[in-house]
């Protein structure tokens, strides 16, 4: 939007009733509303969306990055009613939306692909004769209970609760399935698993055969995800220009969201998305990429656009080892979300030749003029739970600051909602520096100053990635996060400075505000604006004073004064004599306060802390800690059941306090079923007076495009059941209660 603006192009937004008030709304000319909050009603309502886009006017429209970006029958929707659709023809989204087509298309063109069976014949009795007569067991999660490969299978076992991490992520579970099932092999498929050596070693452990590689020779290629930037305009008459613009290398987290991708330059570029893991950074260049390779990879992704008549912006991604082979994977067939680090590094605007494609013109740039330079850095912030399986998260932002030195792509601003029907994503960090080195240091410091509150982010979690030894050392590769789980989660030990800051934000936050109808006891920076007239008496004598609006005029025996007041700065101090023990995190540490002075004991050492300069501003606290020569600045902010403190520990942590600890959901003790996070009712299982397993589900929920099943903590008996399929409900809303058996 920020593009189109730029180039004198009017535009006009769309937004469901979740989004009546989005930020895009205020900065399109025009916003239309076009249905609920539900994405199928709204968003991917394609009649809707065409009809709403000719009653105002418009003559094409831009997919975005998601919903109906890829979508072949909006694409020929438009055109047939005259609207330009700024992405490819509908045939070449088709065509590579199909993997099987896709594949055999990219065979034709002489694109390496992995070999297999791609053929469109998928009659069972083919596929049969492909299987070779072999048996088959599937694996199932809650949310898979009723998918078509448990049907297709001749067994089907159940492995875990619908995240990944529970199920189809868990080794132990799935070995232990596939020894109770009879089974001689496991094929792992395309992805969880796939290209997991510790799996491959267990399966090799028990006597199974894992269709693979060997676990070395995985651990050793350190296989990665290349994806090529292309970009295709429609030429005059057929001629077509096709662009490789540079290489992303793409891998390391799947269960979650991507969270950082790199683009480094120095002949020519790499990018890695790191892409098969909980939530974890994507790095960049790709190791061993030589010239032979970057240019054999560039000359695929040409073949692989020229063969499907591509038109418009897209990448070609590849699974490539460390030899530096390479087969064709999927062609993603729109703008992708990563597309800032592209133009950090090529001084495009990749939504700019979007326009001017769509428009009929050539592409600004011939192959050879396109200047690859330097090494840019992408950090998706997400609202989530890492330490919880990065579960989304929905709710209200309490606060939201950004750093002035990167470009931050954000749709939010401070006070909006993050909504349980969409993606939880909340804004991408880019940077760009002259080496990889420096763009680490420098996302790892605007993600420190990404200040994010009301709602747990993965902020914390892509700096500690980011700044982990072997990840600055660029031996990034699919199972980076399992390898490094110790290091990436096992950070909850709090040092002696988290503990005194912590201590010092609750007690700042918890202080009572003089009030602001009190010119001289208000402690922020403030300017003088009181109308006022009266006697004041000082040393035993009386003066007349009468204020207005920042002026004061003062009779003092037979003279008059009159003076102006301004820049009036109140730092408050600390003066506060306390000693005791806090519990931070689920451990106790002591504490002792005296006046301005702050002394902790964290495990055999002990801190001494000196505050100062403290002021409050727009609902925050910041405050200065000295120590030995050391200083510290730091935020904080409190959301009404926790305080944020923005500083040392990796940006920004939550910390509950006395005040503001939530409760507990204790099974033992007959606690009640609450919801996880605010989402939908899909279904009740269960109604009163029903005996009920520990384990067994309750109730079923969807919220963030994802089904949770709440299950019973303990054997009981269902009490009362407070909630219906079909509505909303807000987290840790109680939804069945129980009664001992």
């Amino acid at each position: 939007m920020k593009t189109a603006k730029r180039m004198g192009i009017e535009t006009v937004a769309v937004f469901s009733d979740a989004d009546r008030y989005s930020m895009h709304t205020k900065t399109a000319d025009m916003a239309y509303h076009v249905g609920p909050s539900p994405s199928l009603q709204s968003y991917l309502n394609v009649d809707k969306i065409v009809d709403t886009a000719l009653r105002s006017g418009a003559q094409a429209i831009h997919p975005g990055y998601g919903f109906l970006s890829e979508n072949a029958a909006f694409a020929e929707k438009c055109a047939s009613v005259g609207l330009v659709f700024v992405g490819p023809p509908s045939k070449a989204i088709r065509d590579m939306g199909a993997k099987n087509v896709s594949k055999q298309i990219m065979a034709d063109a002489g694109v390496p692909v992995v070999k297999g069976y791609h053929s469109s014949e998928q009659r069972d009795e083919r596929l049969r004769q492909e299987a070779a007569n072999i048996e088959t067991v599937a694996v199932f999660s809650d949310a898979d209970r009723y998918s078509m490969h448990t049907k297709t299978a001749d067994m089907a076992y159940h492995v875990g609760p619908s995240p990944s991490l529970q199920s189809y992520l868990n080794v132990d579970k799935i070995v232990d399935t596939a020894l109770r099932s009879g089974a001689q092999a496991i094929h792992p498929g395309y992805g969880f698993l796939s290209e997991n050596a510790a799996f491959a070693e267990k399966c090799a452990s028990v006597g199974l055969v894992f269709v693979g590689p060997p676990s070395k020779a995985i651990r050793d290629m350190g296989a990665k995800n290349v994806s090529k930037q292309i970009m295709a305009d429609a030429g005059v008459p057929v001629v077509k220009g096709y662009h490789s613009s540079e290489q992303r290398d793409e891998r390391l987290r799947q269960e979650a969201a991507n969270i950082v991708r790199q683009s480094k330059v120095d002949d020519t570029s790499g990018f890695r998305r790191i892409n098969n893991s909980p939530s974890g950074p994507q790095a960049a260049p790709a190791p061993g990429l030589n010239m032979s390779v970057r240019r054999r990879l560039g000359e695929s992704a040409v073949r692989a656009a020229k063969a499907v008549g591509y038109v418009g912006a897209g990448t070609v991604e590849f699974i490539m080892d460390r030899s530096g082979e390479f087969f064709f994977m999927e062609m993603n067939t729109r703008l992708q979300v990563e597309h800032p680090v592209t133009e950090a590094i090529t001084g495009t605007d990749l939504v700019e030749w979007q326009f001017k494609v769509a428009e009929g013109e050539k592409l600004p740039l011939r192959q050879d003029e396109i200047q690859l330079n330097g090494h840019a850095l992408e950090a998706r912030v997400y609202a989530e739970d890492t330490k919880a399986g990065f579960i989304p998260i929905a709710g209200h932002l309490k606060h939201v600051s950004f750093p002035t030195f990167a470009r931050v792509d954000t749709g939010i601003e401070e006070g909006d909602e993050v909504s349980m029907h969409y993606d939880p994503m909340i804004a991408k960090v880019i940077v760009w520096a002259e080496d990889r080195t420096k763009a680490i240091a420098k996302l790892s410091r605007a993600l420190q100053e990404t200040h994010i509150g009301g709602l747990s982010t993965n902020v914390s979690f892509v700096r500690t990635v980011l700044t982990h030894p072997e990840f600055m050392k660029g031996n990034v590769y699919t199972e980076f996060i399992a390898d490094h789980e110790k290091d990436l989660f096992d950070g909850d030990e709090h040092s002696a400075l988290n503990v005194c800051e912590s201590v010092i934000a609750r007690l700042l936050l918890q202080q009572k505000r003089p009030s602001l109808n009190d010119p001289f006891k208000f402690n922020d920076y403030f300017r003088l604006n009181h109308r006022a007239k009266g006697n004041v008496e000082i040393g035993g004598k009386t003066y007349a004073v009468q204020f207005e609006g920042s002026d004061i005029c003062v009779d003092v025996g037979n003279k008059s004064m009159k003076l102006n007041v301004d820049e009036i700065e109140r730092k408050q101090g600390l003066n506060h004599r306390a000693k005791g023990n806090v519990e931070i995190g689920g451990k106790t540490y002591a504490v002792q306060f005296e006046g301005s002075d702050i002394c902790v004991d964290v495990g055999n050492k002990s801190m001494k802390l000196n505050v100062d300069e403290i002021e409050r501003k727009q609902g925050c606290v910041l405050f200065t800690m000295n120590c030995d020569g050391q200083r510290w600045r730091r935020k904080a902010i409190s959301t009404g059941e926790k305080i944020m403190v923005f500083g040392e520990k990796h940006g920004e942590y939550a910390l509950p306090s006395a005040l503001w600890a939530e409760e507990l959901n204790d099974a033992s003790g007959m606690a009640d079923a609450c919801a996880p996070m605010p989402g939908v009712v899909e279904k009740v299982l269960v109604k009163v007076g029903d005996r009920v397993k520990h384990g067994q589900a309750l109730v079923v929920m969807v919220a963030m495009k994802m089904e949770y099943i709440i299950r019973a903590p303990c054997d009981a008996i269902i009490h009362s059941v407070q909630c219906v399929a079909g509505t909303n409900v807000p987290k840790n809303a109680h939804l069945v209660k129980f009664d001992r058996p």
